[in-house]
């Protein structure tokens, strides 16, 4: 399988994040492969897998970040929240994986209700 290729003059980014899943009872978080470029933001389980889903950054109404638990052993999670209904929850390793909000959005893809500057900055494995 190919890997996704990019054209360096777009806004592109691309690593490892933690997935909650959507559905079931038990809503695990999976590592899968993200790749923001153009506005959109796809993800698969690896960087050589085909594309299992993906988010058009014009969907997208709010950008909320947090982090929990203690020194050492933080979480750092952002949702995304959608004109569907749909939010996706994801984790990054590292507080510098969600960090830098405006410097990965071009103006035409950002979305319309961030509410502060963590983000889609992956850390990368």
């Amino acid at each position: 399988m190919k890997r996704q290729t990019f054209n360096p003059t777009e806004s592109f980014l691309e690593g490892f994040l933690l997935k909650q899943g959507a559905k079931g009872l038990i809503r695990s978080f999976k590592k899968r492969w993200f790749v923001l470029v153009d506005g959109k933001l796809t993800y698969s389980r690896s960087p050589y897998s085909p594309e299992i889903g993906h988010v058009k950054m014009e969907d997208c109404t709010k950008l909320l970040a947090k982090t929990e638990g203690k020194e050492g052993s933080k979480k750092y999670i952002f949702v995304i929240q959608t004109t569907f209904g749909r939010d996706y929850t994801l984790q990054a390793a590292s507080e510098t994986g969600t960090q830098n909000t405006h410097a990965s959005h071009t103006p035409d893809h950002a979305p319309p209700n961030t509410q502060n500057t963590h983000a889609l900055h992956f850390h990368q494995s």
